[in-house]
């Protein structure tokens, strides 16, 4: 039997592209030329395959990521032959204890050893090491459990890769069925899936007659009525149609989704490409083969963001042939956190001139990852939710000052402030230009130096708290008076450069911050610029 398919909204199509890439990982490939659908055979899941492939795409995309993987490599080092007994009094030593104690201890890792020990009838209990590493204060003794720890979880150490994948790579998109099932939970893995989503498929057979129902995605006919067909295991869509009914009006079960459907829904996870514990999915209709190649990114455990990652992958290295089709609104759905720690979506659309733009702060965006990518990051969010980066300079800044830090750091955001949210007249001021900004932070940094080598430095932090404080308020006034009167107790001559911010509030806030920083940075820092 064969089913056709075909990109649809941003969910979907991220299920799709999952779908595709375990097609592949399988050696089907489903590209073709009808360009925005797929006919997808349905032997393509018989004896298990797909499942397999399913599992192990999740494993090579997440893996490195887990906290087995974390925990593996901190155990690898008292596993070997002789190793280094820590000190009693260690306080690092007995702060990883604990975390691995309480790792071992978790509720996944406790139904882990249940899946091991039902699927590979080997039932390693764990507990009576963890018994005696909590009773022990001998590291000795402790560090004599580790070599058979280390090996039962090497042997075994798929289930517990899954275990944590499940947990914080699955659950986000979707949860309720299968092995997120609270009742299927210390279950195989393999037969879970197989249950929910394969075996649905292959036995599936349309109902015929004239009262049918259709799936919403690509409209085959359902095998029965869809009375309790619910979206709501997928989350943020949806209802939960078995609870609650009474709350809607004369309430009626008609969308739903096929077997295979379901499927592709199952395989979001994939689609999305997870990087510290945020997912991003770049979505495109016009077609499968520029739906693969706008999501080329390959998962990274680095502290990297993963947006912050798209951003110069795709944005920063589009080639002059993606310039020319105008890959203009690409949208950018995104599952993260937000303030309050719940999961989200967050759908951005890269326009042509936002595209452009970005393209033009290449220099500024390279900087400043290499730097700081939480300050990338952060960056980034705030530009494509249209906010202007003088505020979270601001907050910056007095974060540094604080701390007595240096400010050349920030440097960077300015200019992808000045390019990001230059005048819409089309017409560059020439105060406005990196060039010149970087020339008033060297005039900021000389009068650093004035006030170190004739007053030991004592001023500074006064003056910069209150340039700071000038800027906040939009007070050119004050923040002139500051600066006359600092340049004039040193009787040194006022830079011409002010003149520019009497008139004009752009370059008053361009060539204040430009200052700012200049007159709070390091040396170091001076000298790698020049």
């Amino acid at each position: 039997m064969e089913q056709i398919v075909q990109l649809n909204d941003g969910l979907y199509n991220a299920g799709l592209l999952g779908f595709v890439r375990v097609s592949e990982r399988m050696g089907i490939s489903l590209e073709n030329e009808r360009g925005n659908s797929l006919a997808i055979d349905f032997s393509m899941f018989e004896g298990g395959a797909f499942t397999e492939a399913y599992f192990d795409e999740l494993c090579d995309r997440y893996e490195s990521q887990t906290k087995y993987a974390k925990l593996m490599q901190e155990l690898s080092r008292y596993a070997g032959e002789n190793p280094e007994i820590p000190d009693k009094t260690d306080k690092d030593y007995k702060a990883w204890v604990t975390s691995v104690k309480t790792k071992l201890e978790s509720a996944s890792y406790k139904a882990a050893y249940e899946i091991v020990a039902q699927q590979e009838a080997e039932a390693f209990d764990f507990r009576p090491l963890i018994q005696k590493w909590k009773a022990s204060k001998d590291p000795a003794e402790q560090i004599a459990c580790v070599p058979e720890l280390y090996e039962k979880l090497k042997q075994h150490g798929r289930t517990f890769v899954l275990k944590d994948i499940v947990y914080n790579f699955i659950q986000p998109y979707w949860s309720g069925i299968a092995f997120l099932n609270k009742t299927k939970n210390k279950d195989a893995f393999a037969q879970t899936f197989e249950d929910e989503f394969i075996a649905p498929i292959l036995s599936y057979k349309p109902k015929k007659g004239k009262k049918v129902y259709h799936c919403l995605q690509c409209d085959a006919v359902l095998p029965g009525a869809p009375t309790n067909a619910s979206m709501a295991w997928i989350n943020d869509v949806g209802v939960d149609v078995k609870r609650k009914t009474n709350g809607f009006w004369n309430f009626k079960i008609d969308l739903a989704t096929c077997p295979l459907c379901k499927l592709i829904y199952a395989c979001i996870p994939i689609g999305f490409c997870g990087m510290a514990y945020e997912g991003v999915f770049i979505n495109s209709n016009s077609s499968f083969r520029q739906l693969l190649q706008l999501n080329r990114l390959k998962p990274d455990d680095s502290t990297k963001g993963s947006f912050a990652t798209i951003i110069n992958t795709f944005v920063m290295q589009a080639n002059q042939k993606e310039a020319e089709n105008k890959l203009d609104n690409i949208q950018v759905i995104r599952r993260t956190k937000n303030d309050n720690g719940n999961w989200e979506y967050r759908v951005n659309i890269l326009s042509a001139e936002l595209l452009g733009k970005f393209k033009q702060c290449k220099k500024s965006l390279q900087q400043l990852i290499t730097i700081s990518p939480r300050l990338h990051r952060m960056t980034i969010n705030e530009v494509l939710d249209g906010k202007n980066l003088y505020p979270l300079l601001y907050r910056q800044y007095r974060g540094a000052l604080k701390d007595k830090r240096s400010l050349g750091i920030y440097f960077p955001v300015l200019c992808i402030q000045i390019t990001m949210f230059a005048s819409s007249d089309g017409k560059e001021k020439d105060c406005m230009t990196e060039k010149y900004l970087k020339y008033v932070k060297k005039r900021g940094y000389e009068l650093q130096a004035e006030i170190a080598k004739r007053l030991n430095g004592k001023n500074t932090v006064t003056l910069s708290y209150g340039l700071l404080n000038a800027l906040q308020a939009g007070d050119k006034n004050r923040f002139l008076q500051l600066v006359m009167r600092q340049y004039l107790s040193l009787s040194l001559p006022i830079p011409d450069l002010f003149i520019e911010t009497i008139t004009d509030d752009e370059a008053f806030r361009a060539i204040g911050n430009a200052f700012l920083i200049g007159l709070n940075e390091k040396q170091k820092e001076e000298e790698t610029e020049a």
